[in-house]
């Protein structure tokens, strides 16, 4: 992930985190599926190219 915190080398804390920001996105109205294809992105690089659908 692109989000940088001390505490995020502990899973608990991560697995935490992530779900602040499932709950932070869906309340700005994104659906799941976008709110999962933004969490999941591995490659800052294609980041794009997966939002528009380009890559799966």
């Amino acid at each position: 992930m692109f989000y940088k915190n001390k505490k995020t080398n502990d899973e608990i804390d991560n697995h935490n985190l992530k779900d602040k920001w499932y709950g932070a996105l869906a309340r700005r109205g994104f659906s799941l599926e976008i709110v999962k294809k933004v969490l999941d992105i591995k490659d800052i690089n294609n980041a794009d190219l997966i939002l528009e659908g380009n890559v799966k």
